[in-house]
């Protein structure tokens, strides 16, 4: 009895677990890929530096977790429509400009930056994180299923190439000029048409005489399309020192993101915002060489135009501010903080 108990012990029942079963199964990472389409062509600065160095800080911080395809403007959908591409869902990401936006979100025209405000990166960068503008511009896009990630600060917007020479206010009565958003408001007081077309488009534009001139930001961007080839006159200064691009995605993309990960996409594109200044800085000194190299007049308005179109700019301020509740919010927070720095009464 004692033989068969002791044989019974040594039998395997079947009954046990085998070895390793019940030990924990490590979860599929998983992995988001992103379609990220840009308003930006090859051949600018932002497309080819600025954003891959955000595309691959984005990959490496998230280990990989977070992967995004780049497009340039017009690939997936038009230039104009990448808003609504990222509020329906057909895109992920993008980058662009409110101003585009301004037929559905009025508010986002202001996310540019406002003409002779501020005139510094850094009071840029208290206007929209200190001073609350980016919340109110977060607000009003998220209505539309939009989270607006960053603004990307750091180039001058409102000098004119043109085909003919602009040395004063005067010669702007009856030129055509390309421009977006209120910056066509400024021109038009001064007797200027305005139209807006795709970046690609400008430099045909002004060959064809469609347009006399046109606004796409800084030097570095009318160097990107070779519009000095067929615009031989640059007007200074900018009306905007500092404006603004903005980086958004899809609120329900966004909000499927784990923590980590939305403040990994966050701290990129604020880190991208600087990349995006120095880039520009070095680009456009080298931009102004090629203007010189290619013959290029720079003319300056005189410091009395300037101050009338300071004043013009202000009226389309609070002109802006009539459009909706998040527009004159944006407006006041402005006139206050212009207040402060001693440029507004």
């Amino acid at each position: 009895m004692l033989i068969v108990s002791l044989v019974a012990l040594l039998i395997p029942t079947g009954c046990g677990e085998e070895e390793g079963e019940g030990e924990p199964t490590a979860t599929p990472t998983k992995v988001y890929e992103w379609s990220f389409q840009t308003s930006e062509s090859p051949g600018m600065v932002s497309y080819d530096k600025v954003f891959p160095d955000f595309i691959e800080s984005v990959e490496k911080m998230s280990d990989g977790r977070l992967k995004l395809t780049m497009y340039p403007g017009g690939a997936l959908v038009p230039l104009t429509e990448i808003h609504n591409a990222v509020a329906d869902g057909t895109i992920e990401m993008g980058f662009s400009t409110g101003a585009f936006w301004a037929g559905t979100v009025p508010v986002g025209v202001l996310a540019l930056g406002l003409p002779f405000s501020c005139e510094t990166m850094e009071e840029m960068e208290v206007w929209y994180y200190e001073r609350g503008v980016l919340d109110v511009l977060r607000d009003a896009y998220a209505e539309q299923n939009v989270h607006l990630l960053s603004p990307l600060i750091g180039v001058p917007y409102g000098s004119i190439m043109s085909s003919e020479p602009i040395e004063s206010l005067d010669d702007l009565d009856g030129k055509n000029i390309r421009t977006i958003g209120y910056f066509g408001s400024i021109w038009e007081a001064f007797g200027a048409t305005t139209t807006m077309t795709d970046i690609s488009e400008i430099y045909t534009s002004v060959a064809q005489g469609i347009v006399d001139g046109a606004n796409i930001g800084n030097p570095a961007r009318f160097v990107a399309i070779n519009l000095q080839d067929v615009a031989k006159y640059y007007t200074m200064p900018p009306l905007s020192s500092y404006a603004s691009g903005e980086f958004f995605v899809n609120l329900d993309d966004w909000n499927d993101l784990p923590d980590d990960l939305q403040e990994i996409l966050t701290v990129a594109a604020q880190r991208a915002s600087t990349g995006f200044a120095t880039y520009f800085a070095y680009e456009d000194a080298e931009a102004l060489e090629t203007f010189r190299d290619a013959g290029v007049e720079i003319n300056w308005f005189s410091d009395e135009e300037v101050e009338e179109l300071r004043e013009v700019a202000v009226g389309v301020w609070d002109q802006l501010a009539l459009q909706d509740e998040y527009t004159a919010e944006i407006i006041d927070l402005t006139k206050d903080y212009m207040r402060y720095l001693g440029r507004l009464d």
